[in-house]
């Protein structure tokens, strides 16, 4: 009986830890995102704003001035606006 707690113990604490480890994971992720969508910048004349349609390839101007894809040129010729 002891030994069957013992086991069940160890595997109540085993879960634990992979919950716990998914939550930092997922904390660090949403810290993480917001900060990168901040990067955008400027380039020379040019706007720039973060656009999640890059991702999927469906805007024009993305990855602007090698900032990263969701970073995307606009509101000048072809580019959507700001």
């Amino acid at each position: 009986m002891v030994h069957r707690l013992k086991s069940d113990w160890n595997l109540l604490q085993s879960k634990m830890q992979k919950v716990i480890l998914c939550f930092l994971l997922l904390t660090v992720l949403s810290i993480a995102v917001p900060s990168v969508s901040a990067g955008c910048e400027k380039v020379g004349p040019d706007n720039v704003k973060w656009d999640e349609a890059c991702s999927n390839g469906e805007s024009l101007g993305c990855n602007a001035g090698g900032q990263g894809q969701n970073c995307r040129f606009c509101g000048k010729g072809d580019w959507p606006a700001c």
